[in-house]
């Protein structure tokens, strides 16, 4: 909870009625985050943002669970291509977590761990895409030596903070949103600066 509404005196609790969003959100703004992002090159961002129209544009027919068109396909690649960065050569499989974001007839985001990253990319692209949805975006955790508490965790305060869920899919939550509490439960129960490896293309941003 002090990860929501910072340090509590000893005894003292909150009630989840009073918490604001607004002073949440505020308070996860003053938070210095240093887990590696890589930012998608600006040519990417267009093809992505023309995507995300095409499925907001869809009419019924061209809707829905029809087959990705060319473009959500290319999408898809080089979301795949950026994920790539996240995994370490010396640490395949490696456990990790991930935030991945879909859009189709509408957009949700998804938490997630996973020892394979690409692999369990590929088994969420099917399930999405049989409902017509495509992968526009990913990140993905330095490794450590078992993330599923991190998910737990991570699953727990977006639940707390975005109520449009089911399971670990969350309904029009924006991709930065997801991305920086997954990134500030990661760093507040993991300890994974003084470890080499990471790799130094990485931007680190708050």
């Amino acid at each position: 909870m002090e990860l929501i509404v910072g340090p509590l005196a000893e005894g003292q609790s909150v009630d989840l009625s009073d918490i604001k969003m607004a002073d949440v959100l505020a308070r996860f703004d003053t938070v210095d985050l240093t887990t590696p992002v890589h930012p998608l090159p600006s040519k990417d961002v267009k093809v992505i943002e023309y995507v995300r129209e095409e499925f907001r544009t869809a009419t019924p027919e061209r809707g829905g669970r029809g087959p990705l068109t060319i473009n959500a396909i290319a999408v898809e690649w080089i979301i795949r291509r950026q994920l790539e960065l996240y995994i370490e050569p010396d640490r395949p499989r490696a456990d990790r977590l991930y935030v991945l974001e879909f859009q189709g007839p509408w957009q949700y985001v998804m938490f997630g761990h996973t020892t394979n990253l690409l692999g369990r990319v590929t088994e969420h692209q099917r399930a999405a895409s049989a409902h017509g949805f495509a992968l526009v975006n990913g990140w993905a955790s330095p490794w450590v030596e078992n993330a599923q508490r991190l998910e737990y965790n991570a699953l727990f305060y977006a639940g707390l903070l975005h109520h449009q869920h089911y399971r670990e899919r969350f309904f029009d939550m924006p991709f930065g949103f997801g991305v920086k509490i997954v990134r500030l439960i990661f760093e507040a129960m993991s300890d994974w600066r003084p470890r080499s490896g990471i790799s130094s293309s990485a931007e680190v941003v708050s």
